[in-house]
């Protein structure tokens, strides 16, 4: 009884509705992570532990396949009405620009943009296409997740004091890798937005909106949900985002806002659907998850499920929160395989379940939410 009020309580002041309402959002694309399988052979062998984490060995960039597979999934699903799935794709914009970087001797800061990114990567060359077919078919659509998805300023710092696992990862032009002392090593550099002096913060604040800038030169349009890298973030990030038009947080139900001490230390802030901040913005919770790559022992697909009907039974939108690593297949084939066939399967039986299931996009569901209130 406990463990259900706690699971409840989140949802209680949450956006009500009777129509069952699916939202899909999937984080990570157009970010690097790790560069090859040649990278992961050489990394294994210097005694890294990249079989410790799964998107060390299953995260790569997207290929032509990797996007042509989730499309295609895509498109083989109907609703009672005919309506396709819609896939809310949270969009990196930048990468590191290691040579630069390099040629700087660590003291500046240089990066590429995911569209060029691409040029350097095999396997890439019709994916700006196929991104563009998606989203002139209304089954996907990119949000913004961020410039990098890296601490720039602290990762900078630990490559000035040459740590060895950030060298290691950097000749093999990647940032990310498991190491044995989260000490030094919390998120793997990943929380772009986290901070420890003033003038960090404020750097973050410059690094969001150029992002925001990069998505509108990328996708021809402003982003109007944001998902924060590692869901941390502050209210001044929420204010720069503001003035780029961003008008919807995608969210956890706990948000972790920096406080200016070392040490990763946070203040907690809960968030439910629908609710508003001060900015006039407002919070979408992540309510259901599929991660299969992160959890293989479990049934993602029932799990799921199941948490997609605690939504609607009450009266609250499904929220499903799923990664791209789910559906790569630059490191493994097998991955990618897994991780599609498990979706086609939770895509069949939502609208089995529910044929009158509604599929929205994250600023979609935003607008009908502030548009009703």
């Amino acid at each position: 009884m406990i463990k259900y009020f706690r699971r409840t309580i989140p949802l209680w002041p949450a956006y009500k509705t009777e129509r069952k309402i699916l939202v899909i959002e999937s984080d990570d694309w157009g970010s690097i992570r790790t560069r090859s399988k040649e990278a992961v052979q050489r990394l294994l062998k210097k005694g890294f532990p990249m079989e410790d984490n799964p998107y060390s060995l299953n995260d790569a960039l997207e290929r032509n396949n990797d996007l042509e597979g989730l499309l295609s999934v895509l498109n083989s699903i109907r609703n009672l009405v005919g309506q396709k799935p819609k896939f809310t794709i949270n969009y990196i914009t930048a990468n590191p620009d290691f040579k630069r970087i390099e040629e700087s001797d660590f003291t500046s800061y240089y990066y590429i943009t995911s569209d060029e990114q691409r040029k350097r990567y095999p396997q890439t060359d019709r994916l700006k296409l196929l991104y563009n077919d998606g989203i002139k078919d209304g089954i996907i659509k990119p949000q913004l997740h961020g410039r990098e998805h890296l601490n720039v300023n602290r990762w900078l710092i630990g490559l000035k004091h040459s740590h060895p696992h950030l060298l290691a990862a950097f000749e093999q032009e990647m940032f990310s890798l498991v190491w044995q002392s989260p000490a030094i090593y919390r998120n793997e550099y990943m929380d772009a937005l986290d901070y420890d002096t003033v003038s960090d913060r404020s750097n973050k604040c410059d690094i969001i909106s150029d992002g925001a800038e990069l998505f509108k030169s990328e996708w021809d349009f402003y982003s109007k949900s944001f998902i924060a890298p590692c869901y941390i973030w502050d209210d001044e990030i929420e204010e720069a985002l503001s003035r780029k038009g961003v008008k919807y947080f995608q969210s956890l139900k706990i948000q972790y806002h920096p406080k200016l001490k070392n040490g990763f230390t946070y203040k907690r802030k809960f968030h439910f659907t629908g609710q508003k901040n001060n900015k006039g913005q407002r919070y979408l919770v992540r309510n259901a998850f599929y991660e299969p790559t992160s959890y293989p022992q479990s049934n993602q697909v029932e799990l799921a499920l199941n948490q997609i009907d605690f939504a609607f039974r009450h009266n609250t939108p499904a929220i499903l929160s799923t990664h791209r690593v789910n559906f790569i297949g630059r490191l493994s084939e097998s991955n990618r395989t897994r991780g599609l066939k498990g979706f086609t399967e939770l895509l069949k039986q939502v609208v089995r379940r529910w044929p009158e299931v509604e599929f929205m996009f994250s600023d979609e569901l935003g607008d009908l939410i502030e548009n009703k209130n």
